[in-house]
């Protein structure tokens, strides 16, 4: 489609008034004589607006900010719209009515992380930076990766990206380039417009290309002369369909999809798996024991993984990267396999520290514990006070904190719900007693204390110790008075489902291990979560340490001032956006220490 020079534009009153409210004479002139302005004046802006009107979308972003863009949120005539500005400097005053002004070089690395605009645009408009051969041409092939990936970082997976092109230099290039990660997309009559005048420039409407259409590894061509641009479109930008990655998992779990529900460990696997298969589109198979099924694959939800057996080392050195997380390898094993140069990473979901303690203290499992010498550790955020341990244990310096993720993919494969009745106040304790950081003695001291205000209450993960252990028994008969009056029981290790239509509420306690599955799935569901965890201290309801007085408090003000769920839910989707693999702390992360490492 071709639009002609300004000069043939009858260019609407109304434009030439917004245009004049903020800004001088000179910078209307400046929109007046430039065809790209025209465009962006009349047609651009006012269709942005007018699709927004239709649509969700909220949030648009404008890239280069000088005194004539001062006008450009008046320009799409919709006032619901959040609109900000992005520029290296300060070049202007910036109107009131925008959302905000980023000052960012796009051409660093993760430069916006630090604000936290990860996937948050609907729409990205780049009239006049990448496409502007003043700017492009001086970029060194590190600052059009970096471009891209910042443009990629903050855009929505159904956003959309306006970028115009000047017609002259090294255009074709560029357009190359972007196009690499991009496709065109129709949107009204504004996409694939060449203007005409001098210069002459082309305009595209883009989305995002899926993690399956990054098939072309690289393209090269020159920059301005002086060096070949040669870019890994996948691996740039943290895809990288070429990867053959292994999972370790415990092999009860293939065996059994129900085990998933009783493990916290095996549902995290499942989690990354889901998001490294589906998402980044790595060739993902999980590592089990030998004969854990009679297939070599493994159909789990929506997605089918090919097995391989864990002492199969010929398939094992086909890999390019395994995760030692529900298993680990000897260090007779991984020798035998590390001649071909497979990457170990060994991923801590689990408190190694704790049972480490255990077994040399009393010795209390019959089992190894996982430690292992692969060159690289990975522990969660909540372990990272025992990091010294992990270097001593695993012989490594290279040890990195992974951020925690958690998805609801489990509660929607059961089509979960919690559907309460507050007319008695029923209580569940769900800590796995398997150690003493997340045990069940604190909350029952609590509960005792606060007996008068709930009318029922179940420890669950505790038949064990009511057969095996003399200590728990005698405790509970000579010290715990709520148990005598017939507000406690105790309980086999159930699944959520099972536990849900008997409680309306969660009491939890933990010690050095602060990230538990059993949170995110009850800010999810809408179960009153009272808990001490300090990374979710403004969720549910909070208690410092051993505070007893603050959980009877809490208690207290559930029987008599009830619970407005709705308002709970809303207020913890922040959280569980945190927390999930959505997350741009998460996939930076992923992408600087997995993706980029292998590319």
């Amino acid at each position: 489609m071709i639009y002609g020079g300004w000069h043939r534009i009858i260019r609407p009153i109304v434009v030439i008034e917004i245009l004049s409210k903020k800004l001088s004479d000179g910078d209307v002139n400046f929109w007046k004589s430039h065809a790209d302005r025209d465009f962006m004046a009349t047609r651009l802006f006012p269709t942005i607006g007018k699709h927004f009107q239709h649509s969700s979308s909220t949030r648009l972003l404008n890239i280069g900010i000088q005194s004539y863009n001062r006008a450009d949120k008046d320009l799409l005539q919709n006032s619901a719209i959040e609109f900000y500005g992005l520029d290296k400097s300060q070049n202007c005053d910036i109107p009131d009515d925008w959302a905000d002004m980023i000052y960012a070089d796009l051409s660093q690395a993760n430069s916006f992380l630090e604000r936290d605009f990860g996937e948050h645009f609907d729409a990205i408009v780049d009239y006049g930076v990448l496409g502007w051969p003043v700017i492009s041409e001086n970029f060194s092939i590190t600052d059009f990766k970096n471009y891209i990936n910042n443009i990629l970082s903050m855009l929505k997976d159904t956003g959309l990206y306006f970028f115009k092109n000047d017609l002259i230099g090294q255009h074709q290039q560029v357009k190359d380039f972007v196009c690499g990660y991009f496709e065109p997309t129709s949107f009204y009559d504004i996409s694939h417009v060449t203007l005409g005048g001098l210069p002459i420039y082309e305009t595209f409407v883009f989305k995002k290309k899926t993690t399956k259409a990054l098939s072309e590894k690289s393209r090269t061509f020159e920059v301005d002369g002086r060096e070949k641009l040669s870019v890994d479109l996948q691996g740039s930008v943290g895809y990288n369909s070429g990867m053959k990655l292994g999972i370790t998992i415990q092999h009860r779990a293939v065996q059994d999809f129900e085990q998933y529900f009783t493990s916290g460990i095996n549902q995290h696997i499942l989690m990354l798996a889901e998001y490294f298969k589906n998402d980044l589109n790595l060739d993902v198979h999980f590592i089990v024991e030998k004969d854990a099924l009679k297939t070599k694959e493994y159909k789990v939800l929506n997605n089918t993984y090919p097995l391989v057996w864990g002492n199969d080392f010929k398939e094992l050195k086909k890999l390019d990267t395994i995760l030692e997380i529900g298993t680990t390898f000897s260090i007779a094993e991984r020798a035998e396999i590390k001649d071909s140069n497979v990457r170990f990473i060994f991923w801590s979901l689990g408190n190694n520290y704790s049972y480490t303690l255990m077994d040399i203290l009393y010795d209390a499992f019959d089992q190894n514990v996982p430690h292992c010498h692969a060159t690289e550790t990975w522990i969660s955020p909540h372990f990272e006070y025992c990091k010294s341990f992990y270097r001593l244990s695993n012989r490594t310096e290279d040890i990195k904190i992974a951020p925690y993720i958690w998805e609801p993919i489990f509660l929607e494969a059961q089509s979960l719900k919690f559907e309460p009745d507050f007319n008695k106040l029923k209580i569940g304790v769900i800590e796995s007693n398997g150690l003493p950081n997340k045990n069940c003695l604190p909350p029952i001291s609590f509960l005792d204390q606060a007996q008068e205000y709930f009318d029922e209450s179940q420890i669950f993960c505790v038949k064990h110790l009511v057969d095996k252990s003399e200590g728990f028994r005698r405790f509970i008969l000579d010290k715990v008075s709520v148990h005598s009056a017939g507000k406690m029981t105790f309980e086999p290790r159930r699944t959520l489902k099972e536990i849900l239509p008997e409680i309306n509420v969660v009491l939890s306690f933990q010690e050095n291990c602060a990230l538990n599955f059993i949170y995110f799935e009850c800010l999810y569901l809408g179960v009153p979560l009272i808990h001490n965890s300090p990374y979710l201290k403004d969720y549910g309801f909070y208690y410092e340490g051993m505070d007893g007085d603050k959980v009877v408090e809490h208690i207290r003000n559930l029987r008599e001032n009830g619970f407005d769920r709705e308002a709970y839910m809303k207020h913890n989707k922040t959280a569980l956006k945190e927390f999930s693999s959505s997350n741009p702390k998460f996939k930076k992360f992923i992408r600087e220490n997995l993706l980029t490492s292998y590319a």
